[in-house]
């Protein structure tokens, strides 16, 4: 009767610890973690760009220079979040 039961908890162990559900789990934790690390990461580069275009407002006199430096500003930071949403979406290039 014993082995009968060791038998059915070592049966049950292994469905229950099966490597697809265990790299499943994994996986939209893993999905979960990466977007909250996204979204956290974006805010950051919206946050430094604004900080970036109030202190070209604040300290360049020239507007021609104002507008070339706020344009350099929003392409960079326009790489930088291309840079982190691309892997996500499978584009591992840039």
């Amino acid at each position: 009767m014993d082995i009968l039961i060791i038998w059915e908890a070592a049966a049950y162990a292994r469905l229950s610890f099966h490597p697809e559900c265990r790299t499943s789990v994994i996986t939209a934790a893993a999905q979960g973690v990466s977007m909250l690390s996204l979204i956290i990461g974006i805010l950051i580069i919206c946050i430094v760009g604004a900080i970036c275009f109030w202190a070209i407002d604040k300290f360049v006199n020239e507007s021609r220079l104002a507008g070339l430096l706020k344009l350099l500003v929003v392409l960079i930071c326009l790489a930088a979040i291309l840079q982190r949403v691309l892997p996500l979406a499978g584009i591992n290039w840039l």
